[in-house]
């Protein structure tokens, strides 16, 4: 159970940045984001992403250098 647990808080983490970036490139307006995370939690709850399908995610969503830090979502 604790697995499941553990996948859950790192799928949300990574939805959590994953918004954050969005807001960042303006493709997502805080103001009016209408569907689009609601959307994102399903596809990605239906996807039942494992460990590595996070990291790859998260490795997507690293930016060297163009925030002024090394990452976007604490990885080296």
């Amino acid at each position: 159970m604790k697995f499941l647990v553990d996948a859950q808080f790192a799928q949300e983490n990574l939805l959590t940045e994953m918004e954050k970036l969005r807001v960042e490139i303006d493709f997502l307006d805080p103001a009016n984001p209408k569907r689009l995370m609601p959307r994102l939690r399903s596809f990605f709850a239906k996807a039942g992403l494992e460990d590595e399908e996070v990291a790859i995610w998260r490795g997507i969503l690293t930016r060297p250098g163009s925030r002024g830090r090394s990452s976007f979502c604490g990885m080296p």
